[in-house]
């Protein structure tokens, strides 16, 4: 127990001296460390993979969400061992809005595969005018044929994602809530359910690739990523109080054409649009650099909070435990 004990004084150490550069993550980092004896106590509470601070990964990046006027949070998933990073408001749910399309191309195509005749052609227009145009009314028609709530809410059960995002509600497909890490991982099961075959994945994530090229004004700029190629779906709805919920979620593709990590972006409030676009991009940049640089073995991240990540990977505590 000493040396665990030990283990935990250098964690609170980081999170006190690192409060001054990162309050936000400060504060969240020693919020999960008082779940430590609930982890220590019993082997069976162990959240794996762990929830991890996102300057593990780029410290810009989390810089760049604590500079964002608003509720903001972001994710990202690495779709091989599971681990997730994470920042900014890790508590609230995000309603996910045209996001959720991309579930439901995925669902749809999913769906197309167990219908004996070829689908009509209206449908897979439909397809392309709710993903890469954008449009609700075809998103639409799509939730009706799908069976609606119901139905979409046994998509995600079969997918292993009934547990990571609400993603369904009674009256419409947008509606459904989210957390910015159960989100990233709820695209990582998008991508390596055996629910889904190889041939209605590569379906919906060529028209996800379609889209920032169709809607780049929308929070999002294909040059931000240099290394990577995204298959991406961004939402943007205004509130009767003039604020405003802007969101990001895209599978980046490695050289081989593989999804390597799951990306979610998140914000809602009042700061003008452009302001959240550049703060996206910028977010978006750092966070494409420095997963470059984890991918060839260089350094990568801030080296005290990769410390901590390590530290609370041995001891399975995660940063979506707190309530």
């Amino acid at each position: 127990m000493r040396p665990l004990m030990l283990r935990v004084r250098r964690a609170l150490h980081f999170t006190s001296s690192s409060a001054r550069r990162w309050p936000r993550l400060s504060v969240t980092c020693c919020a999960a460390v008082t779940v430590l004896s609930v982890a220590i106590g019993s082997s069976t509470v162990r959240a794996a993979p762990p929830v991890l601070p996102l300057c593990a990964i780029s410290v810009e990046a989390q810089q760049q969400v604590d500079r964002l006027w608003g509720r903001t949070a972001a994710a990202v998933s690495d779709l091989r061992s599971g681990d997730t990073w994470a920042g900014g408001d890790q508590r609230y749910r995000f309603t996910l809005h045209s996001t959720a399309k991309a579930v439901l191309a995925f669902a749809a195509l999913e769906k197309l595969e167990q219908v004996p005749q070829p689908p009509p052609g209206r449908l897979t227009q439909r397809l392309r005018r709710m993903v890469v145009l954008g449009e609700n009314e075809a998103a639409d028609k799509l939730f009706a044929w799908l069976g609606g709530a119901s139905a979409l809410a046994d998509f995600y059960r079969r997918i292993g994602a009934s547990n990571l995002s609400s993603g369904v509600h009674d009256r419409s497909w947008g509606l459904g809530t989210a957390r910015a890490a159960a989100l990233a991982r709820m695209l990582g099961r998008l991508d390596r359910s055996p629910v889904i075959s190889e041939q209605a994945r590569t379906a919906a994530v060529d028209l996800l690739k379609q889209t920032p090229a169709a809607l780049h004004w929308r929070a999002y700029s294909v040059y931000a990523l240099p290394d990577w190629t995204a298959a991406a779906k961004s939402g943007w709805f205004w509130l009767d109080d003039d604020s405003q919920r802007i969101n990001l979620v895209a599978l980046l593709y490695d050289e081989s054409g593989r999804a390597r990590y799951a990306m979610v972006l998140l914000y809602e409030g009042f700061a003008r649009f452009d302001q959240v676009w550049e703060g996206f991009n910028a977010v978006i940049g750092w966070l494409a650099h420095d997963l470059s640089l984890r991918e060839t073995g260089r350094p990568y991240g801030e080296r005290g909070c990769v410390q901590a990540a390590r530290f609370l990977r041995q001891l399975g505590v995660t940063l979506d435990a707190v309530p």
